[in-house]
């Protein structure tokens, strides 16, 4: 047997355990599962509730270990993230915790349609080559976090007597924790960082210490996709550093006829 649910679209072969159902036939029918089975050949657990009621509830959770990060697993991935996570060029191999949630909260406070998803990738072993900033980094380790709506409702209303609508937010939320990795010469960074939204669009921060960082041809192709040649070739550094760098770009969702809005001291 195998399986492809809707709300978290990634293939699970050779599934073993229990389905139970149980309800009246006419009536709410609760589906209770207890399963098991492979992705890719490693193993994965789905655990959980479906309610199946006029709106359906959903309380699910997936979990796999040695699970490999390829195109099938980032395709799952909901919304904007699949294209936000291929720009890295990723590889890498982990564990991870996929929670799927639709309930009357849910559609409260998110809209009738909208999934509480989160998902929790522990990475180890991991690369990426990042398409905006081409510095290759090995050995990569630590945590990705994905919540597909965000913290506070975005059910709201635009103003005083107006109906509630849904707030225009690209993404709910994305975090990275405690990131290791070894950058061309054996340079060592840590990596911290978030994608969430904010008024207007969403900001991605990032946080960033190198030690032994070198400023050799690898770093100049990167600084080079940011259009910085003309200054790297008009200082010329060599050598070795250490660095701290903080980044944050703001991404402002695109209105109809209005050209894009300057924010001084934020953008």
């Amino acid at each position: 047997m195998s399986a492809n649910y809707e709300g978290f679209p990634y293939l699970v072969e050779r599934i073993r355990g229990t389905l139970e159902v149980a309800g009246p036939p006419e009536g709410t029918k609760r589906v209770t599962l207890d399963l098991v089975g492979e992705a890719n050949g490693k193993p994965v657990t789905l655990k959980g509730r479906i309610l199946r009621n006029e709106q359906r509830d959903v309380e699910l959770m997936l979990t796999g270990s040695g699970i490999v990060l390829d195109q099938q697993l980032i395709a799952a991935l909901p919304g904007k993230f699949p294209q936000l996570i291929t720009a890295l060029h990723p590889t890498a191999r982990g564990d991870f915790t996929a929670k799927i949630r639709h309930n009357e909260k849910v559609r409260r406070e998110h809209g009738p349609e909208e999934f509480d998803n989160e998902f929790d990738i522990h990475v180890r072993d991991g690369s990426l080559n990042y398409e905006e900033f081409p510095y290759p980094l090995r050995k990569l380790m630590g945590n990705l976090y994905i919540r597909t709506v965000p913290d506070t409702p975005s059910m709201v209303s635009p103003g005083p007597g107006l109906p509630v609508a849904p707030a225009q937010n690209e993404i709910g939320s994305c975090i990275f924790r405690d990131f290791t990795a070894v950058g061309p010469g054996n340079g060592q960074l840590k990596i911290s960082g978030s994608k969430g939204p904010e008024p207007g669009g969403n900001l991605l921060q990032l946080k960033v210490s190198g030690e032994g960082i070198r400023f050799d041809g690898e770093l100049q192709r990167a600084v080079n996709k940011l259009k910085m040649d003309k200054s790297w070739h008009t200082y010329d550094p060599s050598g070795v550093m250490n660095c701290e760098i903080e980044v944050k770009v703001h991404n402002r969702n695109a209105v109809q006829g209005q050209p894009p809005q300057f924010l001084p001291g934020r953008d």
